[in-house]
């Protein structure tokens, strides 16, 4: 029995003050276990004896004073969000009847031109004006602040590549296919100051902007679907759309099928109409489909002209592919002839301009003097 000075059970355990323990009896012993501490084996008490804690206070009270020892939880980590991509943005550039893309970084400096397109002669009247020689002339951006432009060409047609001889673009990078060219491609290439003939051994080279693919046509193929479809592709990694916290990837194929590519393009958002919206040779065939939750939002840009009488040349687009691109979920669409108004009757001449898809910031002002510095058809 423990004198006066002799803490309760119920008292802080911490504050024991001076006793001297005259008496006691083993009333049980706790029993530790993975659930705490175990009391039930303390005997009742007996008739007539005095009032003691009963079982679970006294469990409750020990288990207080003796919990087991268990290591803090190591919550783990929020995870990290993925590093920004280097491409923020792709344009679409309005060129009339042709082909002419540009990559922009996250700062929105030109990076790589994929196609540097212009009209034939007879179709010169598809161009803006601000792109036809003459008093309203500005031209395409010729280079960036880091000296570093660079040119990537899908193909030999004419359309795809002209704007590089008629803008004196041959100072800067190009990567170029192997494909049968004529003449006029012939002495252009010789005109270069830093040419790459690329003849890959493997069928897609990764970079830091972007991975080009060198495209492959079927066998027997006839020879204006062997041209379009034996140059190089191209995709990118970046946020598309804008908000959206991951990563997806925009494929650009010129005039390529995208079954011709060695591997299916996964994750796109964004792509361009194969051939400016031809319907030829299954060009409109075996698409991509845009990812959950994006999978009737994807992003797609239509590169065509459109004379001043309202002829849409060589027909560009066809309303059957237009309606095939709809159909698999790229549904949010712009023109650079028509803006949205694809096909429009009669012909939304009105809104053309540089499509740009992805990120819809303003290009620093050093680019203001250049017909590609405005975007008015924005895919975000």
């Amino acid at each position: 029995m423990a004198d006066e000075n002799t803490p309760k059970l119920n008292e802080d355990p911490k504050n024991y003050g001076e006793y001297t323990i005259t008496k006691a009896s083993l009333i049980g012993l706790p029993q530790f276990t993975s659930k705490g501490v175990n009391s039930l084996a303390v005997p009742a008490r007996p008739l007539g004896a005095p009032r003691m804690l009963g079982p679970r206070r006294v469990r409750i009270i020990l288990s207080q004073r003796y919990h087991p020892y268990a290591p803090p939880v190591q919550l783990a980590p929020p995870p990290l969000p993925p590093p920004i991509p280097p491409v923020s943005a792709v344009g679409v550039m309005d060129i009339g009847a042709g082909n002419c893309n540009l990559l922009f970084d996250q700062a929105m400096q030109p990076l790589t031109y994929y196609d540097v397109g212009y009209p034939l002669w007879f179709y010169i009247s598809s161009a803006p004006n601000n792109m036809r020689l003459g008093p309203n002339y500005l031209g395409p951006i010729v280079q960036n602040a880091n000296g570093n432009l660079n040119i990537v060409l899908s193909h030999w047609d004419w359309d795809h590549w002209r704007l590089g001889r008629l803008a004196n673009l041959q100072n800067l990078a190009w990567l170029y296919p192997v494909q049968p060219v004529g003449a006029s491609a012939n002495n252009f290439i010789l005109s270069l100051t830093n040419p790459t003939q690329w003849n890959p051994v493997n069928p897609a080279q990764i970079g830091l902007n972007y991975t080009v693919y060198r495209c492959t046509p079927p066998p027997g193929a006839p020879p204006a679907m062997v041209m379009n479809n034996s140059g190089l592709a191209m995709s990118l990694s970046t946020n598309l759309p804008v908000g959206a916290p991951l990563w997806h990837r925009i494929c650009l194929t010129g005039d390529a099928n995208f079954n011709t590519l060695p591997m299916p393009v996964v994750n796109t958002t964004g792509i361009t109409a194969v051939h400016h919206g031809a319907n030829t040779h299954g060009a409109a065939a075996n698409l991509p489909n845009p990812p959950f939750p994006y999978a009737a939002a994807g992003r797609i840009a239509y590169s065509y002209g459109i004379r001043p009488n309202g002829v849409h040349v060589y027909g560009h687009p066809v309303q059957a592919a237009v309606l095939a691109y709809q159909a698999q979920g790229w549904v949010q669409q712009r023109s650079t002839a028509e803006g949205a108004n694809i096909n429009a009757v009669p012909p939304a001449i009105g809104n053309r301009g540089n499509v740009r898809i992805g990120s819809q910031a303003a290009l620093p002002p050093a680019y203001n003097g250049s017909a590609f510095f405005p975007n008015p058809n924005q895919l975000p």
